[in-house]
């Protein structure tokens, strides 16, 4: 970390740190477990933010707003359901776009924040 970018968030407790701190003054945790906030996640549920998303696919939170937890320590399972390729589609703008993956729980739109169900597709196969 530089003079220019002297501030992070605790790994352990999300408090901010500076850099030049060896230990999390409000829980104690070693200062190389911070880490600085991810501009290309939600800040709420942590899902990933693609390029010029504006809110969160997942939960709606508005991009760069919520409360920062760090998302270090989610588990990802890798089995389920064979992917399957669902559509969205706004039903307040009319934005649209698809996903290929096992679970959709993306139902708001990244451009209005407005609610955009899945819809299946006949083919599941990438």
């Amino acid at each position: 970390m530089s003079e220019g970018n002297p501030k992070g968030r605790c790994a352990r407790c999300g408090a901010e740190l500076h850099y030049r701190d060896r230990k999390c003054p409000n829980c104690g945790a070693a200062n190389d477990n911070w880490v600085v906030p991810d501009k290309t996640r939600c800040g709420n549920c942590h899902a990933a933010l693609q390029e010029g998303d504006r809110y969160c696919r997942k939960c709606g939170t508005k991009a760069g707003e919520g409360a920062f937890s760090p998302y270090q320590n989610m588990m990802w399972c890798i089995y389920g359901p064979c992917p399957q390729k669902r559509t969205h589609i706004c039903e307040k703008c009319g934005y649209s776009w698809s996903t290929y993956s096992m679970i959709d729980d993306e139902i708001y739109c990244p451009q209005c924040g407005g609610n955009a169900p899945a819809k299946e597709e006949e083919d599941g196969n990438f």
